[in-house]
């Protein structure tokens, strides 16, 4: 693991405690400095509560820099096949109005997530393809996944279907991501690519790992 260094950091904030209650923390215009850069300011929320059980986290964050995320990952991530999606992938873009709940009192434990994303790019790691500009909604929980795609002027690499990065106008429409410890499978019954004329597709992939 490395070091995260961080010179100065600032914001608003608001610290609630009261017992018998969740811990909750909200940060607003935060920002951080590092040696080499400034992270964008924004602002974040906050609600932890542990027991006995597990614990229940709420979580709202503004405006996040993927890079900058990833820097966090390279300090410490405790789940390893987590970490190292995270490297293979190597994402960049910016995600907004992000909220994430996680439940490990639960058994098995459950987790959900909504966020916008922008621009995001990805290198291709395992069974997933390259990919440069996606833009859209995203709702996801333990085992699936919804992907509602607005982008424009992307690249997409299917090393097994294709020689060369596919260059898309636009996409548009909904994805479905399933999945579990054994295999994946993304699915779309309504989804228009504009490769240089619409056309409209129906788009099936199941994957073992």
């Amino acid at each position: 693991d490395s070091d995260l260094l961080i010179e100065a950091a600032s914001a608003d904030f608001s610290l609630t405690r009261q017992s018998g209650a969740p811990f909750r923390l909200g940060l607003r215009q935060l920002r951080v400095a590092m040696p080499d850069r400034v992270w964008p300011k924004t602002d974040i929320a906050l609600s932890l509560w542990r027991g006995d059980a597990g614990i229940s986290l709420d979580l709202y964050a503004e405006h996040l820099v993927l890079q900058e995320l990833r820097t966090l990952v390279d300090v410490r991530l405790p789940e390893h096949e987590a970490r190292d999606a995270l490297k293979g992938l190597a994402p960049s873009g910016t995600i907004r109005d992000l909220r994430l709940q996680i439940d490990t009192r639960d058994s098995p434990p459950t987790w959900r997530a909504a966020a916008k994303l922008e621009d995001l790019s990805a290198a291709r790691w395992q069974d997933v393809p390259a990919m440069e500009g996606i833009s859209g909604a995203l709702i996801a929980n333990s085992g699936l996944a919804r992907l509602t795609l607005d982008s424009r002027d992307s690249r997409v690499t299917f090393d097994q279907l294709f020689r060369q990065p596919l260059p898309l106008d636009r996409i548009r429409g909904d994805l479905a991501l399933s999945y579990d410890a054994d295999s994946w499978s993304v699915r779309s019954e309504r989804l228009v690519v504009v490769p240089g004329g619409p056309q409209r597709c129906r788009v099936g992939r199941r994957a073992d790992r």
